[in-house]
């Protein structure tokens, strides 16, 4: 059965950053590994450990996200499918687990840390932007999960009618803060996001690896907001 990488982290440092710019899923919001695990143990019949469920298809989405192809799509269903303890994902298992994924109902599981964090960066005086491809109630499910007012801008691009890695998305997420983009920083958890934040010339971009995969496709990267904290305060404060 495949492992699941420790975490650590490493890279070089980042310019200062007047606002920060935080992709929601696989930075702020996690997959719900109970739901998972319970939806799975229906359909195939079987106990899952819920924990392992969550992680590993959080590292499904974050190669998913990585642009593989039909072939290479396939393979990561069966390793994912490995990790959590099935040999043989029946197809109406993955089918389940999509329908969540699209709900939004699969992504509940919100970092402890996130509100602390939040906090202490703006009252640092750097600001705080939400940029999600969401489904237009990515303002509903902040508040739901009290971060709403730890945010100073709220970038969904449903309401917005674009999506990263469009530039415009990245561009209008700073617009809301009243910053430049090159004066900026967007953390996200895939690198089609972080390479589409650069290429739309934002200051900078980190990559948010909780399970330490892909440290050397990518740097900066980071294994927790503690961590992004750290950067951003040390950039910041040179």
């Amino acid at each position: 059965m495949p492992t699941i990488p420790t975490s650590s982290d490493e890279g070089p440092a980042i310019g200062p950053a007047a606002g920060v710019l935080l992709d929601i899923g696989g930075v702020l919001a996690f997959p719900d590994g109970d739901l998972l695990a319970a939806r799975l143990g229906a359909r195939l019949g079987r106990s899952f450990d819920p924990d392992l469920c969550g992680r590993s298809f959080a590292l499904a989405d974050e190669s998913l996200g990585d642009g593989m192809d039909a072939p290479q799509l396939v393979d990561h269903i069966r390793t994912w499918a490995g990790v959590v303890g099935a040999e043989s994902l029946e197809q109406a298992a993955w089918d389940e687990v999509e329908r969540l994924d699209r709900a939004r109902r699969l992504w509940t599981r919100w970092s402890p840390e996130a509100a602390e964090v939040l906090s202490r960066l703006r009252a640092r005086g750097i600001a705080v932007a939400a940029v999600s491809n969401s489904n237009g109630n990515l303002e509903v499910e902040l508040q739901s999960a009290g971060l709403l007012a730890s945010m100073d801008a709220i970038f969904d691009s449903t309401v917005s009618g674009v999506s990263k890695p469009e530039p415009e998305a990245y561009w209008a997420a700073a617009r809301q803060l009243g910053i430049d983009p090159a004066a900026c920083c967007f953390v996200g958890d895939s690198l089609w996001e972080v390479r589409g934040a650069r290429n739309a010339g934002v200051g900078s971009a980190v990559l948010f690896a909780p399970f330490a995969t892909r440290h050397d496709r990518w740097r900066p990267s980071v294994t927790t907001l503690t961590r992004l904290e750290r950067l951003l305060v040390r950039a910041h404060d040179a």
